[in-house]
């Protein structure tokens, strides 16, 4: 009998917090919900909104008034009026949630005098068209007395609210902020290529699968951080002013021919988005691109940086690689003296072929450092048709790097003196010969004694800024 009064007992609990939970929380926040909309000024929620058109006062002075349109376009927002153009997505998504979001904050009833509220006629009118149902129809009139609210009307209705002042300030943001400001939008990481026209020349980089390449004035490896500050000037310029939405000719602005013509071609179907640059004015240039009718001014920071010369984006290194990547390393000389090493089962430097001493792994780490750092500080030719004038056929020195399984990592020729502090080494793999430091030398001594810890004290090279060990590495941290 005890036992069925309990279970009754907790029968009873669990019925009563069932009530609880659907009549006051649940319901009660239905009903939050339901108050919440029922105090909206707009019925639809701010993802349904598909058009606006607000009738507001014109920026320009010649106008009393401007039709201003947005439609939703996907995941994006298009301005249809009183220019067609792309829309800054994020001050549209600002201008609708602004619109969504404004309540009534207190009704007036039994107005006479529209006009004294300044709504008659309003200030401003929004049409809110929504993907399905009715258009939503505001009619914005003045601040009220306290500066913190404005009356707004519904036409037909014999009633103003009053709302948050907030509202008509994002009603009537300037037309500049809410276009999209970008220069050239593409995704950075989808660039394939670059090619600047300009009155120096043509300059065109390409990705490729080892990196970028220059490919016009000279064939030659592209340094990665260049581009990449390239594309990011690029990508992110902002336009400082629209100069003419309607231009019956761009002559005017230095724009046909233009001065500077950037291309760039981007994704899986190798889109090209164009830009012209014309004549300067007041710190700024004129510029224009096939997409968008607009004339408009960018800085000229981005105009300095496609004025770059290509040595400018080209790779310095004489064979950059990553020097957790090798394995093996062996130098060679024009007399036939050899020595190699490689690493153990251990990670620990040894000679290869074995023998009963061991190298001085510090060393030949150092000499990793050397030749990763190692820059040209002229470009001579690729693949000239006389490498013994260089010294390179054969080369006094050379040194080849592999990876594991004997992948090749890199293979650099080191030949006779420029002049007293340089000479001329050659990649293997590019075949272009440059003129470099001759402090590497120090490092490629072939005679195996000198590896030795015992002949360390007489052979250890000193770090010698980026020709030797003491430039930046790339060591995988």
């Amino acid at each position: 009998m005890k036992a069925r009064s309990t279970w009754m007992l907790l029968m009873v609990c669990v019925a009563a917090a069932a009530a609880v939970y659907f009549l006051e929380i649940r319901g009660g926040a239905r009903r939050s919900e339901q108050a919440e909309r029922d105090g909206r000024l707009i019925s639809s929620d701010a993802h349904r909104i598909r058009r606006l058109t607000i009738l507001r006062p014109a920026e320009a002075s010649g106008s009393a008034t401007e039709t201003l349109t947005v439609e939703r376009d996907g995941e994006s927002w298009r301005i249809l009026s009183p220019v067609v153009s792309p829309g800054d997505n994020t001050a549209l998504e600002s201008l609708v949630s602004a619109i969504h979001r404004a309540k009534t904050e207190r009704a007036m009833e039994g107005i006479e005098d529209w006009a004294a509220y300044g709504l008659e006629p309003p200030g401003l009118t929004v049409f809110v068209v929504p993907d399905e149902g009715l258009t939503d129809t505001l009619l914005i009139g003045d601040v009220n007395p306290t500066g913190a609210f404005i009356y707004v009307r519904r036409p037909g209705q014999d009633r103003a609210v009053l709302t948050d002042a907030s509202l008509r300030s994002s009603l009537v943001r300037p037309l500049y902020e809410l276009r999209d400001r970008s220069v050239l939008s593409f995704e950075k990481e989808e660039v394939r290529r670059v090619e600047i026209r300009r009155p120096a020349g043509l300059l065109v980089i390409e990705k490729e699968e080892g990196g970028w390449e220059i490919r016009k004035p000279v064939d030659a490896p592209a340094a990665p951080a260049p581009v990449d500050e390239l594309l990011n000037r690029i990508r992110w310029a902002e336009i400082k002013s629209f100069v003419d939405d309607f231009p019956v000719s761009r002559s005017g602005h230095g724009l046909n021919p233009p001065g500077i013509r950037l291309t760039v071609t981007a994704g899986p179907d190798s889109v090209r988005k164009s830009l012209r640059f014309g004549t300067r004015r007041n710190g700024r240039v004129y510029a224009a691109d096939a997409a968008r009718p607009s004339v408009f001014l960018v800085d000229t920071g981005l105009v300095n940086a496609l004025l770059k010369r290509a040595d400018d984006f080209r790779e310095t290194k004489i064979a950059p690689f990553d020097e957790w990547r090798v394995k093996r390393v062996e130098i060679r000389s024009a007399s036939s003296a050899t020595v190699a090493f490689r690493k153990d089962s251990a990670g620990v430097w040894v000679f290869d072929p074995p023998a009963p001493e061991q190298p001085e792994g510090e060393r030949v780490e150092v000499l990793l450092t050397a030749l990763a750092s190692l820059e040209a500080e002229t470009f001579i030719a690729r693949n000239p048709d006389r490498l013994s004038r260089y010294g390179l056929e054969p080369a006094g020195r050379e040194v080849i790097l592999e990876g594991e399984d004997g992948e090749p990592v890199a293979r650099i020729g080191f030949g006779k003196a420029r002049n007293s502090r340089t000479l001329f080494l050659i990649n293997r793999s590019t075949r272009w010969v440059a003129a470099a430091h001759n402090d590497i030398l120090k490092h490629l001594t072939p005679s195996r004694n000198a590896w030795t810890a015992e002949n360390d004290s007489a052979h250890h090279p000193a770090p010698s800024g980026p020709s030797g060990a003491g430039g930046k590495t790339n060591k995988k941290p």
